[in-house]
Protein backbone atom coordinates (compact mmCIF):
# COMPACT_ATOMS: atom_id res chain seq x y z
CA UNK A 1 0.00 0.00 0.00
CA UNK A 2 1.33 3.22 -0.89
CA UNK A 3 -0.48 6.66 0.80
CA UNK A 4 -3.08 4.15 2.04
CA UNK A 5 -3.89 2.87 -1.93
CA UNK A 6 -3.45 -0.87 -2.69
CA UNK A 7 -1.34 -1.52 -5.60
CA UNK A 8 -1.33 -5.42 -5.95
CA UNK A 9 -3.44 -8.25 -4.74
CA UNK A 10 -1.91 -12.06 -4.42
CA UNK A 11 -4.42 -14.28 -5.43
CA UNK A 12 -3.58 -17.75 -3.57
CA UNK A 13 -6.54 -19.66 -5.53
CA UNK A 14 -4.95 -18.76 -9.00
CA UNK A 15 -1.48 -17.96 -7.05
CA UNK A 16 -0.95 -14.49 -9.18
CA UNK A 17 -0.58 -11.21 -8.01
CA UNK A 18 -3.73 -8.77 -9.72
CA UNK A 19 -2.70 -5.42 -10.16
CA UNK A 20 -5.43 -3.01 -8.30
CA UNK A 21 -3.79 0.11 -10.28
CA UNK A 22 -4.15 1.73 -13.73
CA UNK A 23 -0.18 3.06 -13.52
CA UNK A 24 1.00 -0.48 -12.37
CA UNK A 25 -0.27 -1.72 -15.75
CA UNK A 26 2.90 0.82 -16.92
CA UNK A 27 5.25 -0.16 -14.26
CA UNK A 28 4.91 -3.63 -15.38
CA UNK A 29 5.14 -2.92 -18.95
CA UNK A 30 8.65 -0.59 -18.06
CA UNK A 31 9.80 -3.20 -15.89
CA UNK A 32 8.19 -6.73 -16.53
CA UNK A 33 10.41 -8.79 -14.12
CA UNK A 34 8.34 -6.60 -11.66
CA UNK A 35 5.42 -9.08 -11.83
CA UNK A 36 7.22 -12.25 -11.70
CA UNK A 37 9.30 -10.90 -8.25
CA UNK A 38 6.33 -10.58 -6.73
CA UNK A 39 4.76 -13.09 -7.76
CA UNK A 40 7.70 -15.42 -6.09
CA UNK A 41 7.47 -13.52 -2.68
CA UNK A 42 3.92 -13.37 -2.29
CA UNK A 43 4.02 -17.27 -2.96
CA UNK A 44 6.73 -18.34 -0.67
CA UNK A 45 5.04 -15.58 2.11
CA UNK A 46 1.63 -17.84 1.58
CA UNK A 47 3.75 -20.97 2.20
CA UNK A 48 5.59 -19.90 5.26
CA UNK A 49 2.08 -18.78 6.55
CA UNK A 50 0.51 -22.10 6.08
CA UNK A 51 3.79 -23.96 7.49
CA UNK A 52 3.15 -21.56 10.31
CA UNK A 53 -0.46 -22.33 11.00
CA UNK A 54 0.40 -26.45 10.48
CA UNK A 55 3.20 -26.13 13.22
CA UNK A 56 0.54 -24.17 15.61
CA UNK A 57 -2.34 -26.56 15.07
CA UNK A 58 0.10 -29.60 16.10
CA UNK A 59 1.41 -27.71 19.44
CA UNK A 60 -2.38 -26.73 20.44
CA UNK A 61 -4.74 -30.12 21.92
CA UNK A 62 -8.11 -29.96 20.58
CA UNK A 63 -8.85 -28.41 24.44
CA UNK A 64 -6.87 -25.07 23.40
CA UNK A 65 -4.29 -25.98 25.56
CA UNK A 66 -0.69 -25.38 24.57
CA UNK A 67 1.87 -28.54 23.99
CA UNK A 68 5.10 -26.75 23.70
CA UNK A 69 8.02 -28.89 25.12
CA UNK A 70 9.38 -28.59 28.76
CA UNK A 71 7.47 -26.80 31.57
CA UNK A 72 5.44 -29.30 34.07
CA UNK A 73 2.71 -30.26 31.66
CA UNK A 74 4.58 -33.27 30.30
CA UNK A 75 3.89 -37.22 30.83
CA UNK A 76 5.82 -37.03 34.14
CA UNK A 77 3.19 -34.89 35.77
CA UNK A 78 -0.03 -36.69 34.22
CA UNK A 79 1.91 -40.22 35.77
CA UNK A 80 2.36 -39.04 39.04
CA UNK A 81 -1.22 -37.59 38.89
CA UNK A 82 -2.93 -40.43 37.86
CA UNK A 83 -0.88 -42.20 40.82
CA UNK A 84 -2.33 -39.75 42.84
CA UNK A 85 -5.60 -40.61 42.25
CA UNK A 86 -5.20 -44.22 42.79
CA UNK A 87 -3.68 -43.59 46.28
CA UNK A 88 -6.32 -41.25 46.97
CA UNK A 89 -9.43 -44.10 46.26
CA UNK A 90 -7.33 -46.78 48.03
Amino acid sequence: MVDGVQMVHFDSVSKKTVLKQDWMEQLTRDHPDYLERSNGLSLGSQQTFKANIGILKQRFNQTGAWRGGGGSTGPQQQQDSGLRKKIIKV
